[in-house]
């Protein structure tokens, strides 16, 4: 309750997201607290519980019509010009994760379901439903980054850049663990070596024996 009290006082509103930067743990926790308020879950309320939490105006229902969804997401377009929001965009976490279910939700997947009149008013405000980059593209715009600010490492949070440094930070988890749903090629990371891209603590630039073995370097 203190650190949603506290977050309150920052940020004026109790709906943190579980993907805004340094309050992903709370964001967690309000999501729990209101599934159990549903009784799905382990957690238990009691009624002083409840009322706690109704004195700093939580909102127990924070899911929005479309129509509402619609009006932010207008909103959003005449400010940036463009409809694609990032889910790590300082602001506008709850409507990114809205378009990235909107897009899903286009291709079959999760609980949102489209009508065609949706679809069309997606459509008339210029809705892209596929937003995924090329790895040409991404690296583009990395080197345009790195000649506006001198280094690769782009934070998720950055404004402007909150979906680069999402990529970024696939990149690594990509030649670290084999995971962040992208396959790395020898040549995607000597492109991204040559540009002095940070791999993070404890990972070289340089190719490890398994990776020369993996990408076909080593001569039988």
């Amino acid at each position: 309750m203190k650190a949603l009290e506290e977050y309150k006082d920052l940020f004026k509103d109790c709906n943190v997201s579980q993907t805004k930067e340094g309050y992903e743990s709370l964001g967690i926790w309000v999501n729990t607290v209101r599934q159990a308020k549903k009784g799905n879950g382990t957690m238990k309320l009691t009624d002083d519980m409840i009322d706690r939490l109704n004195d700093i105006g939580f909102e127990w229902n924070f899911w929005k019509s479309f129509d509402e969804r619609m009006k932010e997401l207008e909103e959003y377009k005449d400010l940036f010009k463009n409809c694609n929001v990032s889910h790590t965009k300082e602001g506008y976490e709850s409507l990114g994760c809205w378009v990235r279910t909107t897009r899903q939700a286009k291709k079959g997947n999760g609980t949102t379901k489209l009508t065609d009149d949706m679809i069309d008013r997606l459509i008339d405000i210029g809705f892209e439903w596929k937003h995924d980059k090329s790895f040409d593209e991404h690296m583009k715009e990395l080197e345009e980054y790195k000649d506006l600010f001198n280094d690769c490492n782009v934070p998720r949070t950055k404004e402007g850049y909150e979906s680069l440094g999402v990529w970024v930070k696939h990149m690594r988890k990509a030649r670290k663990q084999g995971t962040g749903g992208m396959k790395l090629t020898g040549d995607m990371i000597v492109s991204l070596n040559d540009i002095g891209f940070f791999w993070g603590r404890g990972q070289s630039a340089e190719f490890s024996d398994a990776e020369k073995e993996k990408f076909g370097m080593i001569t039988p």
